[in-house]
């Protein structure tokens, strides 16, 4: 008996069905999708059409130059520096999946989030020996860090062909990552609550501003 499963390739079935002829487009639905088409232009629909290989790689580069640059005035941890930055790189590779492929794992999915935001909360209390910085300084390196990190989840969104659910929130978490990633090798600080006001709140923003993002998108 012949398979007309769903697997059989459309030239096996119109081989079946040699009189019947292929169903009609709705109306306007190939001018719609050519105006879409036509009017994708420029350098960011130029970078979103790269394949994925080279979307992953341009997003794993600029995480390792985002932290890399904190290693221009060394005066934290490069052990930790480094730490940051695989796992910014490993959410911002999980973030550009290829949209045909199956979804991350929910325990992957969560870890490259909220589990972003747990792990930079609990470094901020990793060492409770630090003598405490003074309040004024508390948040010096909030505004750098914050900065870094819009910078980079601009730039992963450019690269991101469809920057919504579940990639959205990787891509945020991983520029937040890669900020702390910075923000560990060039700051030495160890008093909790600059680490967490300064350092680990980064995180913070840049995941609900990925949920005001999400938010604002019109209904899929």
């Amino acid at each position: 008996m012949t398979d007309l499963s769903h697997d059989a390739p459309p030239e096996e079935l119109r081989a079946l069905r040699p009189d019947e002829a292929p169903p009609a487009l709705p109306a306007g639905l190939r001018d719609a999708v050519a105006g879409r088409i036509a009017a994708d232009r420029g350098p960011l629909a130029w970078l979103r059409s790269r394949p994925t290989p080279q979307r992953r790689a341009l997003a794993l580069g600029l995480v390792a130059l985002s932290v890399g640059s904190g290693f221009l005035s060394l005066k934290g941890s490069p052990t930790l520096a480094v730490v940051l930055g695989a796992a910014a790189a490993g959410g911002a590779w999980l973030g550009l999946r290829p949209l045909h492929r199956p979804p991350a794992p929910a325990p992957l999915r969560w870890a490259a989030t909220l589990g972003a935001l747990a792990l930079v909360v609990a470094l901020a209390f990793g060492d409770p020996s630090a003598a405490p910085a003074p309040v004024a300084a508390r948040l010096r390196c909030f505004v750098p860090g914050l900065s870094l990190a819009l910078g980079v989840y601009a730039l992963w969104r450019a690269l991101s062909r469809h920057p919504a659910g579940f990639a959205a929130f990787a891509g945020a978490a991983a520029a937040g990552l890669a900020s702390n990633g910075f923000l560990a090798a060039r700051c030495g600080a160890g008093d909790w609550a600059h680490l967490l006001l300064g350092h680990a709140s980064v995180v913070g923003v840049l995941l609900a501003l990925a949920f005001l993002l999400e938010r604002a998108m019109p209904p899929r």
